[in-house]
């Protein structure tokens, strides 16, 4: 089994709160039990340099929003299980890791980038593992690529928290006016009620 963890934050690399602490042992956990389990997490400034390991992908183009976002990817095994860093300064390269009014984008780009990756480092992923409401994008878009006939990601399941599986009370329809359009019944994936397309292709996977 094939398990790939997603968060914003993960011990040793970034840590806030319980979150970090969790995520970044849980893929050590996994493996520690036989499962072929990697992390994926942002590279931030406040992460230490002496704990990257190489450069894995020199230039990973994300496409975000109708423009390339040529990205770095750098590797890591700090952590006890191998760990796949998104280095992408304009989005994670800040003062603090969190408090910034674009948050929901800069975490639906590192969900977006995360799902580029998992097709550039083997075969298919088996479980995708969600760590709180940053972490939520992913599930709408393997959804929505799974409809679309996508082979990757036919037999891959989501494994997510309460606070992914809802992206957080700020998406909720009592701040926003409506619900989060997109979920696994149809829509525009990505898309919020005030029209911010937070996945890059206006609801179209493929």
């Amino acid at each position: 089994m094939r398990v790939a963890v997603l968060a914003a934050e993960a011990v040793p690399y970034s840590k806030t709160g319980g979150l970090g602490d969790v995520a970044g042992a849980l893929p050590k956990a996994l493996r520690q039990v036989g499962v072929d389990s990697i992390l994926i997490t942002p590279l931030y400034r406040q992460t230490k340099e002496t704990l990257l390991e190489h450069l894995a992908f020199d230039d990973l183009p994300v496409d975000w929003r109708g423009r390339d976002y040529h990205t770095q990817i750098y590797y890591s095994e700090a952590n006890g299980s191998p760990t796949f860093l998104i280095h992408a300064p304009e989005m994670f390269f800040r003062d603090s890791i969190y408090g910034y009014r674009e948050d929901y984008e800069r975490f639906a780009f590192f969900n977006h980038a995360a799902i580029v990756l998992l097709r550039r480092v083997g075969k298919p992923i088996d479980i995708v593992h969600l760590n709180d409401w940053h972490c939520g994008f992913a599930a709408i878009e393997i959804a929505k690529l799974r409809r679309c006939g996508d082979e990757f990601w036919r037999n891959t399941r989501i494994g997510k928290d309460a606070r992914s599986a809802k992206l957080d009370d700020r998406f909720s329809s009592r701040k926003r006016g409506g619900d989060f359009a997109g979920d696994d019944r149809g829509g525009n994936i990505g898309v919020l009620p005030n029209g911010d397309d937070l996945l890059g292709y206006g609801g179209n996977a493929g």
